[in-house]
């Protein structure tokens, strides 16, 4: 089934930063009812085939794996604090033994010099470092999510006809959508 053209710009706007929220909202979709419209249009094996046909085509095209990004999350998540020290000139430096890969851990650097002269002529010299690690917590979440740790939660609420035990997750979301479709066509006959 094609997709309209409302859920195209969605699909496009979800390759975004993959958050079915805001995609609605961009998509131009109602921001009242974006929290509950994103998940739905997840839901649709149109949708879907259409996300993972880009999301292909821009892994083809930027030559990054998955590998690649569970790769760079792996760095941030463990990242920590222990792994850097101050070198002798008192700049930022990897403690011994960490891999040269905790520097993609950095977002940023600070470094302040402040000298004090003393009355005998002296100079103290004082090295400030500030530095900050990548979100964690947001690195965890993603390696997470795409690990499948992070289950989306789907409330139902009315009665269920007939074992579904035996159904694949494809053959549920088509039995949701069809629900969906007999709810909407309920609701514009009633004039909701």
């Amino acid at each position: 089934m094609a997709l309209t053209p409302r859920q195209e710009r969605f699909v496009q706007e979800y390759l975004v930063d993959l958050n079915a929220t805001q995609a609605c909202i961009r998509a131009g979709y109602s921001k009242r009812n974006a929290t509950k419209i994103g998940p739905e249009l997840l839901g649709k094996t149109g949708v879907q085939a259409a996300i993972q046909r880009l999301m292909a085509i821009r892994a083809e095209r930027t030559n990054i794996t998955q590998d690649d990004v569970i790769r760079e999350l792996i760095v941030m998540v463990t990242s920590d604090v222990t792994n850097y020290t101050l070198d002798a000139n008192g700049e930022l430096a990897l403690a011994a033994g960490v891999p040269e890969s905790a520097w993609r851990a950095v977002s940023s650097v600070k470094h302040k010099i402040r000298s004090t002269k003393h009355r005998d002529g002296t100079v103290d010299t004082q090295h400030d470092v500030e530095f900050k690690l990548w979100d964690k917590v947001g690195a965890s979440r993603l390696a997470a999510q795409h690990l499948g740790m992070l289950l989306e939660k789907i409330e139902h609420s009315g009665k269920i006809e007939g074992d579904l035990s035996g159904k694949t997750r494809e053959e549920l979301e088509e039995l949701a959508d069809a629900y969906r479709q007999r709810r909407a066509a309920r609701q514009s006959e009633s004039g909701d």
